[in-house]
C-alpha cells in the first residue's frame, strides 16, 4: 500500500487540474473525466493498457465536457489534466506548461527534476484483490481534482484536492505566466532540488524522510491528498470493480479552511440577527405608536363622551400617554374653589382661573361651561395638540382634569393676562409702549410662522384675536386657545366647513362667507389685530366717515387712501416721530393682510419679512374686507344677524362675540 501525503487551500477561481494515481482490482474500471474549470484541459493517462489510445496530444476537454475511458482488468496508472498547452499545425510538437513531465509526451515516466507542476490521481492494482486510489500532490499542483467511487466493494469513498492551491501557494514555488499570473505551484523537490525534499539519498527511508515545511502546508491545505514520499496511508481508499468519476475544478467547498466557512457563517448569522433584531424593533416600535395612538384615540374618545368621565380620586396628578391629568380635587384646592378672586376672565366657552398647585406652581384653568352645547370638539383638538406644538409664542397646555361633568384645560399661567386687558383699557394701554407693541405684533407672527410651516403639522388657528394672545412677566405674547383649530395634512393648502367658527370682526370673509379656511385665514386676522395693536380700538368699533359708519378696517383703509394713515395711531402712545415709519409700515402691512382676497394677502414668512426688512419694498394694498353698519350699531349693547354660510342666520353682536357654529340648509 503506497503512503500519501496532500495538500488544501482556500478556493478562488479554479483554474487547474490535478492527476490522479488509482489502483485497481482485477474487474475492468471505467472512469469519467469532467472539466469543471473555466478553460480547456487536456487529460492525460499513464496506463497498462487502457481500450483506449491516445494521440501524443492526448484530447482536449472544453468547460463543461466529460468524457468516459473504459479500462481494461487489472489496470493502474495515472490520470491528471494539463493546462496552457500549445500545439503546431500537424501536432508534432505538443507542449504544455502544467501538468507534463517536460518531455511533451502524453505518456509521462513520472517524477523528475524538471517536471512543471501536476497534480496526479493515481490508480493500483493489487495482488490481493483490493484496488488503491489515492491523490498525490508529491509533484506539485496545477488544478484541483476529486475522485469519487461510484461502486464496487472495499472501502470506497471520495478524496482528492478540491482547493485551489495557486492561490496559498508559497511565493518561491510559484510558477508564473508572462503576465504574472500563477499557473501552478512546484514541489519542493522540484523548486530546490534538495535530497530532504526528494527523499533520496541518506533521506531514502521512511524513518529518515520526514515531512516538511512545505508538504506541512500542502497538507493542511488538501488533507485527503498525500504531499511527501512517505506519507501516511489516511489518504488511500480501496475499492473493487469500480466505477471512477474524476473531476477537475469540483465546484464544493474547501476542506482544508473549514474555519473561513465557519466565520463566514457566524458573520452572516450575526448580520442576519441584526438584520432581524432591526426588523423586529421597527415592527415592535410601529405597533407600539399604532398601540399608543389607539389608546390615545380611545381616550380622547372617551373625553367627549359625558357619561364616560370618571372621577379622579388622587390627590397629584398622573400621566396618561402624553397628557397629564389633574385629580379634581387638586384643581379645587389650586383655585381657592373657583373663587371669584381667583378668576382672571370668561372666554366663549367658560371661565378662567388662576390657580396654585401644591408644588407651588401657577397654573390658568379654563373651566368648560356645563351649559355651553360647543366645546367638546374644541377640548378634544386642543388635548391632541398638547403633546406636538412647542413654540415660545405659543401657550403649554398642562394637562386636564376631568370630573363627571367638568371638563377643564390646565395651562401655563401668564401673569399678565390677555392683550385685550391691556389694550383696550384707558387705564393701563399706556404700559403697552411702541416697542413693546411691535414686540407683541412680531412675537404673534412668529407663533404664527411656526403653526403653519414649522410644527409637526400644518395647524389653522381660527380663533386668533386679542384675548387669545397671553402675556408673560416680560410682556411677550403667547397664542392661546387651540379649541378651534384645525391641522392641515402636508399637501393641503385649504379646506371647507359647514361648521363656521370664530369670532366676528377676525373671520376673513372667505370663511365667513363660504367656510373656506387656510393659512390665509390665520393671515386676516393678524391683520385685524395689528390694526387693533396700533389703533388701541377693537375692530367691532365704529367710525363716522363721510356719512358712512366702518369698522376699524374700514376707517384705516379710507386713512390710507387719503394718506392719513398717521392718524389711526393711538392716541396713547403719544408723539413718536422717531418710529413713524415703522408704525407706518406695520399700517401698510396689516392692510395687505386684510385684503378681501386671500391669493392677494401675503404669508407669514412674508409678513415677517416686511415687519422686520426695513428695504424690503412693499405692495399698495388692495381694497380690504370691511363693513359699514347702521349708525345703531354703534350701541355696544345691541345684536344684529347675518346672513351665514349658504344663507343660514349667523348670530353676531357688535362687541367681538364668537361664532359657535354655521349649519346649512
Amino acid at each position: 500500500m503506497p503512503q500519501f501525503r496532500l495538500f488544501i487551500v482556500l478556493p478562488l477561481f479554479l483554474t487547474f487540474i490535478s492527476p490522479i494515481f488509482i489502483g485497481v482490482a482485477n474487474a475492468a474500471a471505467a472512469f469519467t473525466l469532467e472539466n469543471k474549470c473555466r478553460e480547456t484541459v487536456w487529460p492525460a493517462i499513464i496506463n497498462n493498457g487502457a481500450s483506449r489510445e491516445l494521440s501524443s496530444t492526448g484530447f482536449a476537454l472544453q468547460p463543461g465536457d466529460s468524457e468516459t475511458i473504459q479500462g481494461e482488468s487489472s489496470w493502474g496508472g495515472r490520470i491528471w489534466a494539463r493546462t496552457h498547452c500549445t500545439n503546431d499545425s500537424n501536432g508534432s510538437n505538443f507542449r504544455c506548461l502544467t501538468g507534463d513531465c517536460g518531455s511533451g509526451r502524453v505518456e509521462c515516466s513520472g517524477n523528475s527534476s524538471s517536471a512543471p507542476p501536476v497534480t496526479l490521481a493515481e490508480f493500483k492494482a493489487d495482488s490481493s484483490g483490493a484496488d488503491f486510489y489515492d491523490v498525490s500532490l508529491v509533484d506539485g499542483f496545477n488544478v484541483p481534482i476529486l475522485v469519487a467511487s461510484l461502486g464496487g466493494g472495499g472501502n470506497c469513498g471520495t478524496t482528492g484536492c478540491p482547493a485551489d492551491l495557486n492561490a496559498d501557494c508559497p511565493s518561491e514555488l510559484k510558477m508564473t505566466g508572462d503576465g504574472g499570473e500563477v499557473l501552478g505551484c512546484r514541489s519542493p523537490c522540484d523548486a530546490f532540488g534538495k535530497p530532504e525534499y526528494c527523499c533520496t539519498g541518506k533521506f531514502s527511508s521512511p524513518d529518515a524522510c520526514k515531512p516538511n515545511n512545505y508538504s506541512k502546508i500542502f497538507k493542511n491545505q488538501c488533507p485527503q491528498a498525500y504531499s511527501y514520499a512517505f506519507d501516511d496511508a489516511t489518504s488511500t481508499f480501496s475499492c473493487i470493480g469500480s466505477v471512477y468519476t474524476i473531476t477537475f475544478c469540483p465546484p464544493l467547498p474547501p476542506k482544508g479552511r473549514t474555519w473561513i466557512w465557519i466565520v463566514v457563517a457566524i458573520l452572516a448569522a450575526i448580520i442576519m440577527l441584526l438584520l432581524g433584531s432591526i426588523g423586529y424593533i421597527r415592527i415592535r416600535r410601529r405597533k407600539l405608536e399604532e398601540a399608543e395612538k389607539r389608546k390615545r384615540d380611545e381616550y380622547i374618545h372617551r373625553l367627549t363622551a359625558s357619561e364616560s368621565f370618571t372621577n379622579v380620586d388622587e390627590q397629584t396628578e398622573r400621566r396618561e400617554g402624553d397628557l397629564n391629568i389633574f385629580s379634581f380635587g387638586s384643581i379645587v384646592v389650586a383655585t381657592n374653589n373657583f373663587s371669584e378672586e381667583n378668576k382672571l376672565g370668561e372666554g366663549g366657552f367658560g371661565p378662567v382661573y388662576m390657580g396654585r398647585l401644591l408644588d407651588g406652581r401657577e397654573i390658568a384653568v379654563k373651566r368648560l361651561s356645563k351649559t355651553s352645547g360647543q366645546g367638546l370638539e374644541e377640548f378634544k383638538n386642543e388635548l391632541i395638540l398638547i403633546s406636538k406644538l412647542q413654540h415660545t409664542n405659543l401657550v403649554r397646555v398642562l394637562g386636564c382634569c376631568i370630573h363627571e361633568e367638568e371638563k377643564m384645560l390646565i395651562y401655563e399661567y401668564m401673569p399678565n393676562k390677555s392683550l385685550d386687558f391691556f389694550l383696550f383699557a384707558k387705564d393701563k394701554k399706556e404700559q403697552l409702549d411702541w416697542q413693546k407693541r411691535f414686540d407683541i405684533i412680531d412675537g404673534i407672527a412668529q407663533g404664527l410662522l411656526y403653526l403653519h410651516k414649522y410644527s409637526r403639522m400644518r395647524v389653522i388657528h381660527r380663533d386668533l384675536k386679542a384675548s387669545n394672545v397671553l402675556l408673560d412677566e416680560n410682556m411677550k405674547p403667547k397664542i392661546a386657545d387651540f379649541g378651534m383649530a384645525r391641522i392641515f395634512k402636508p399637501n393641503e393648502t385649504e379646506a371647507m366647513t359647514n361648521r363656521v367658527v370664530g369670532t366676528y370682526g377676525y373671520m376673513s370673509p372667505e370663511y365667513a362667507m363660504e367656510g373656506t379656511f387656510s393659512i390665509k385665514s390665520d393671515v386676516f386676522s393678524l391683520g385685524v389685530l395689528m390694526l387693533e395693536i396700533i389703533s388701541g380700538r377693537k375692530n367691532s368699533s365704529f367710525y363716522d366717515f363721510e356719512d358712512r359708519t366702518l369698522n376699524l378696517i374700514g376707517y384705516a383703509w379710507e386713512l390710507w387712501k387719503g394718506g392719513m394713515a398717521l392718524a389711526l395711531k393711538d392716541p396713547a402712545l403719544g408723539d413718536l416721530s422717531d418710529d413713524t415709519k415703522q408704525i407706518l409700515r406695520c399700517i401698510h402691512a396689516g392692510l395687505l393682510c386684510v385684503q378681501e382676497s386671500a391669493i392677494d394677502r401675503p404669508t407669514m414668512s412674508e409678513v415677517l419679512a416686511m415687519l422686520n426688512n426695513d428695504s424690503m419694498s412693499l405692495e399698495d394694498p388692495k381694497q380690504p374686507a370691511f363693513f359699514t353698519g347702521r349708525r345703531a350699531l354703534h350701541n355696544h349693547d345691541s345684536t344684529s344677524s347675518e346672513r351665514g354660510n349658504q344663507g343660514a342666520p349667523l348670530p353676531v353682536s357688535v362687541n367681538d362675540l364668537s361664532i359657535s357654529v354655521v349649519e346649512p340648509r
